[in-house]
């Protein structure tokens, strides 16, 4: 009987436990238009620093969709070639005629008919039919431009060029020349740096714009958290100046019937 007891006495503790539990109350809407336009009073003399801060998050934002965009480019100029040859020599064929005078930028070859030009630059449906004819090769080429070079630099590519000159092909403009993947592999490395020499230059420009854009991007951000901050502490005290001021107004009357 008196373990029953004492089990009685557990169910009771539990069950008070329970019967104090409250609901929660109804607080009414969420958003009260009235109170936001009472509000804004205060935040009105802080209009140009919110259109600021406005500005500031549009900027940003461009800075943080450029940054993929500049990775973009040093890649696929400065990391990765994909130029490939196009067979173009049959010009009685109306779409062939269409393709040439399509695309800008075509590097004419020393075969008649040739060109190289940058696969990712054709329309997916043109990409799609000049494989399907066997006019787009698979293999890719780096392109080496005299232009490019200057002073020893210049020298050492025409003498890296002429002593791998059976892995070289030159094109239909002067002092041009282009490469294919496979045989620039072969190369010496420290030939290579040197025909790459542009492509270094590129990267390191690249990088100096990624990193300028991240030092931007993090400027650009706190000075949003601090303005944003600044602003809501501002209008805070604001808010309490003005509750006090009132306060010291009032009549000693509202202060012995409102304790």
């Amino acid at each position: 009987m008196a373990r029953g007891g004492g089990g009685g006495r557990g169910g009771a503790g539990r069950g008070g436990g329970y019967d104090d539990f409250h609901e929660e109350k109804d607080l009414g809407k969420f958003y009260d238009s009235k109170l936001v336009k009472r509000l804004m009073v205060y935040a009105k003399p802080y209009t140009r620093l919110f259109i600021l801060t406005i500005i500031v998050v549009l900027i940003l934002s461009g800075l943080q969709i450029i940054q993929p965009y500049i990775t973009k480019i040093g890649i696929d100029r400065f990391i990765i070639f994909s130029n490939a040859k196009l067979n173009l020599s049959q010009t009685d064929d109306p779409y062939i005629q269409e393709v040439r005078g399509q695309y800008d930028g075509m590097i004419p070859l020393a075969e008649e008919g040739w060109f190289l030009f940058d696969h990712t630059e054709l329309d997916p449906a043109d990409a799609a039919e000049l494989e399907k004819r066997g006019l787009l090769g698979k293999e890719k080429f780096y392109i080496v431009n005299m232009e490019n070079y200057s002073g020893a630099e210049a020298d050492s590519v025409e003498a890296i060029i002429a002593r791998f000159g059976e892995r070289f092909q030159a094109t239909a403009n002067e002092g041009e020349y282009i490469i294919s993947y496979n045989n620039l592999q072969k190369i010496p490395r420290s030939d290579l740096i040197t025909l790459r020499a542009k492509d270094r230059r590129g990267i390191l420009i690249i990088g100096l714009i990624y990193f300028g854009v991240l030092l931007l991007s993090f400027a650009m951000q706190y000075g949003q958290i601090y303005m944003m901050t600044w602003i809501g502490q501002s209008i805070l005290f604001d808010i309490r100046n003005a509750v006090f001021e009132h306060l010291q107004n009032l009549s000693l009357k509202f202060f012995d019937g409102n304790p």
